[in-house]
C-alpha cells in the first residue's frame, strides 16, 4: 500500500469521525489531533486509531497503533 493511500484511510477516518460527532472543520494533513489545536478528544482520536487498524486490517495489512511497543518507539 503507498502511502498516499494510507494518508486518505486516515483523512477519511477524521472526516467520519467528525461527522459522527456534529462537527464541522477542514481536515487535511495538517489537522491537529493531539495538541493545543487538536479538533478530536482523547475519545475521538481512539477511534480514529481503531478506524484506521481497522480499515487497513481490511486491506490486509496488519497493525497495531495503540500497542505498548508503539507507545515505547515514541521515545526513542
Amino acid at each position: 500500500m503507498k502511502t498516499k493511500e494510507i494518508y486518505e484511510i486516515i483523512v477519511e477516518s477524521v472526516k467520519k469521525n467528525m461527522q459522527n460527532n456534529d462537527m464541522a472543520t477542514m481536515v487535511n494533513g495538517q489537522t491537529a489531533l493531539i495538541g493545543r489545536n487538536r479538533v478530536v478528544d482523547s475519545l475521538g482520536l481512539v477511534n480514529i486509531l481503531v478506524d484506521v487498524e481497522t480499515t487497513l486490517l481490511d486491506e490486509g495489512i496488519n497493525v497495531s497503533l495503540t500497542s505498548s511497543h508503539c507507545r515505547f518507539l515514541r521515545f526513542i
